[in-house]
């Protein structure tokens, strides 16, 4: 989904973030940063909304014997083993907070 910068930027300057300047000299820091993260937050998920998505990840183990009952140095074939993951939006939260 692209959306055109502009409408990103004239969603931020009517947020509270842009529009009393003088308010925000007299909140703490902790009320502004609350503030900031509830504003950006909401411009964040319209402008480019959360999609969750499953990733596959396939890895390959290679036998780092012979086989049994060979006569021959082959290693074993590799084995495939699958594991699905599922990754949520509180998951990257924590990650990057």
């Amino acid at each position: 989904m692209v959306v055109a910068g502009n409408e990103f930027a004239t969603d931020l300057t009517m947020s509270r973030l842009c529009r009393d300047l003088d308010k925000l000299e007299d909140m703490s820091i902790d009320d502004f940063v609350q503030l900031y993260d509830q504003q950006m937050t909401e411009l964040l998920d319209k402008h480019c909304p959360w999609v969750e998505s499953v990733v596959k990840v396939n890895r390959r183990c290679r036998g780092l014997t012979p086989s049994a009952g060979s006569h021959n140095d082959t290693p074993e074939l590799p084995k495939e083993a699958s594991d699905v993951h599922f990754l949520t939006k509180t998951d990257v939260s924590s990650l990057i907070r």
